[in-house]
């Protein structure tokens, strides 16, 4: 079997690193995968093992004079690319490039999955784009989304196609013993709004006179950022919250920390919050549509607080602050994460979904190797 895997880059976000560590476990398991992006190699983020073939419109037409709108023209290349890759089907990922996707491949005769990554309700990629969407997505074979929540907004609005959901893969190889002299609070993410870091901010405004001894580090970089560094200054805490940018390791710096806050406003699905779970950390999370409430039961494995409330946040920090035997049970239960959602399931459901379209895996089984970590 052959897959033509499509999203825009391969840069440093959650639909990406999902995309590349999908690709690989397909090719453990025997599969042919292609993976298409419109940007190029050069804006790369998470790196694609040998023996998976990649396309890339901005590196085959360097140079190029380009007389089409950028959609058409983005429309025309992935067509060729499905017409030499011939693949067995065409899976998606994000709002946009499902669009295009879906129009290049029309007519083909090559079944399409399209994936959503963020909460449609939350987010709009443009009025255009939501009404080319609505007109689009049912010429696609599924509709995958990651959460209940956005699987009823699917099913109210394409009622003909099938939703199926799947979540996102727990990493397994994830390094453990976050130490409990670390006093540190981590939350990672890109510097945006959606993300809440001012809400995390002011809420450990609110307790860092109580608890001198922690800190406060959130890696990731964006258009927020001159934003939150303004914020750290009127709190005067440029001392004890740091945000030093884009990490490459941010894996094993979150199975070091004591506490890991996921403070966004919405989400489609938190990828760092499986992993902070499945590196066996306690975990504080707003409530927040589409994402941390499918994966925490509050109190258990995890703490969920209103989404939009600092002083809730605060709270949370709080207690786990003062207790560490609270943190080490909850990082604890935390852990089952890596089971529940565990590659070999996860691939299973989208094999699953392939053979509901018509598409047979030749060897579904995933062998053990980075294709699980």
């Amino acid at each position: 079997m052959h897959l033509l895997l499509v999203i825009s880059s391969l840069g440093g976000g959650g639909a990406e690193r999902v995309i590349s560590r999908l690709a690989e476990a397909w090719l453990t398991s025997g599969v042919t995968v292609t993976v298409a992006t419109f940007e190029g190699r050069s804006a790369d983020f998470y790196k694609l093992p040998a023996g998976i073939a990649r396309r890339s419109l901005n590196d085959e037409l360097a140079g190029q004079r380009r007389w089409l709108p950028g959609p058409l023209n983005r429309i025309r290349w992935l067509r060729s690319v499905i017409r030499e890759a011939a693949p067995d089907a065409v899976i998606a990922f994000t709002d946009r490039t499902n669009v295009l996707t879906l129009c290049a491949a029309r007519g083909l005769g090559v079944p399409v999955i399209v994936s959503e990554r963020v909460d449609p309700l939350m987010y709009s990629p443009g009025s255009i784009w939501v009404l080319l969407r609505r007109l689009a997505y049912p010429w696609a074979q599924a509709i995958v989304v990651q959460t209940r929540g956005i699987a009823e907004w699917s099913r109210q609005r394409f009622s003909k196609t099938r939703t199926t959901v799947i979540a996102n893969p727990a990493p397994m190889n994830v390094p453990q013993g976050g130490r409990d002299d670390l006093l540190e609070i981590l939350a990672v993410g890109r510097l945006t709004h959606q993300k809440g870091f001012d809400l995390l901010i002011d809420a450990f405004a609110q307790v860092a006179d109580r608890w001198p001894e922690w800190r406060l580090r959130i890696l990731g970089e964006g258009e927020g950022r001159p934003d939150l560094e303004k914020r750290v200054a009127v709190c005067d805490l440029h001392d004890r919250i740091s945000l030093p940018g884009q990490q490459p390791n941010a894996i094993e710096q979150i199975a070091q920390t004591s506490i890991f806050v996921l403070s966004s406003r919405y989400e489609g699905f938190p990828n760092v919050l499986v992993e902070a779970m499945a590196a066996g950390r306690a975990v504080i999370a707003t409530d927040c549509r589409s994402g941390p409430a499918d994966l925490i039961h509050s109190g258990v494995n995890g703490t969920l607080v209103p989404p939009d409330d600092p002083t809730a946040l605060a709270n949370a920090l709080g207690h786990l602050m003062a207790d560490a035997d609270e943190r080490r049970r909850m990082g604890a239960a935390a852990m089952a994460i890596r089971d529940t959602l565990s590659m070999e399931k996860i691939l299973s459901q989208w094999n699953s979904l392939l053979a509901e379209c018509g598409v047979l895996v030749a060897n579904p089984a995933v062998p053990h190797s980075r294709a699980a970590a």
